[in-house]
């Protein structure tokens, strides 16, 4: 195969083949939270995206095109071709596939029948082709999604460090009980810091950049700080466990965008972004 990105049909289509079938079930995964999710998929000239988002969380994870050998597309007016599907219904279809996801998966949906196909292609030792399909009901897209703006606002402090040691220190804080957690940034030592109040005390975790191998990147114009639902920050603990290392960056209104890097096998890069709104914003004052 080649990749290509081009317009099949005049209606809304999509059909895109991978090798690395693993890759799915893994993303999906960092999206899983309760039973009755209902996420948005999106195709693009960029490749595929699946969304979760509540009124104080947007995650979504990015299969970029280059992680297909094919990838045709007819877009819709607004560029980009949408459906809506419960989360959990397309995870079980996954598992189906087996334990072991070898071969080329191909994905492909229209928007005239609202459905998507999802085959399953792997030769055995003896060169036969065992085919697999399951074909799953899907819901059109919401007429208005939710846009957090996280790029509208200045970004006063990023750094990046391993994932381990973010996962490590959110784990710390669970004993406590506590509701919320607070994030500090700083240019001036603590320079990063987690800490929580609840039923069993309180708990403090500093970050020094005075650890070469702790920071991969460090970048703080001003301390600042904003607290979190800690229930919802520990949503982040799976895509942790997955990833190499995480992006964290605050905006100037406090808002919070964990962007965690994923590696397949072959080497390409997937994005897992994790968008919190603080404690003190709703969603509803977005513009």
């Amino acid at each position: 195969y080649q990749r290509r990105v081009r317009g099949v049909q005049a209606d809304g289509m999509l059909r895109c083949v991978t090798a690395q079938p693993k890759l799915l079930p893994l993303l999906l995964s960092c999206l899983e939270f309760d039973k009755d999710q209902v996420i948005t998929c999106s195709a693009s000239s960029t490749g595929l995206r699946f969304l979760y988002d509540d009124k104080s969380q947007q995650v979504y994870a990015d299969m970029p095109v280059q992680l297909f050998q094919e990838f045709n597309i007819t877009e819709t007016e607004c560029q980009i071709l949408e459906w809506r599907l419960v989360l959990h219904t397309l995870c079980d279809i996954v598992k189906l596939f087996g334990d072991h996801l070898y071969g080329q998966l191909s994905m492909e949906y229209s928007s005239e029948d609202h459905e998507l196909v999802m085959a399953l292609q792997d030769k055995t030792s003896s060169s036969i082709t065992i085919s697999t399909q399951f074909k799953l009901a899907t819901m059109a897209p919401l007429s208005n999604t939710a846009d957090f703006h996280f790029s509208h606002s200045p970004i006063l402090n990023r750094v990046i460090l391993k994932s381990e040691d973010l996962k490590d220190a959110l784990l710390e804080l669970e004993w406590i009980g506590g509701n919320t957690v607070e994030l500090t940034m700083s240019d001036e030592d603590p320079y990063f810091v987690l800490q929580s109040t609840g039923s069993s005390g309180s708990a403090q975790v500093e970050f020094p950049t005075t650890s070469p191998d702790l920071f991969l990147c460090f970048e703080c114009q001003q301390e600042q700080s904003a607290s979190f639902l800690l229930g919802t920050i520990q949503r982040v603990i799976r895509t942790l466990s997955v990833s190499s290392q995480v992006q964290v960056q605050m905006n100037e209104q406090g808002m919070l965008n964990l962007k965690h890097t994923v590696r397949s096998g072959e080497g390409h890069v997937c994005y897992v972004d994790f968008m919190t709104l603080p404690t003190f914003c709703d969603s509803d004052d977005q513009d």
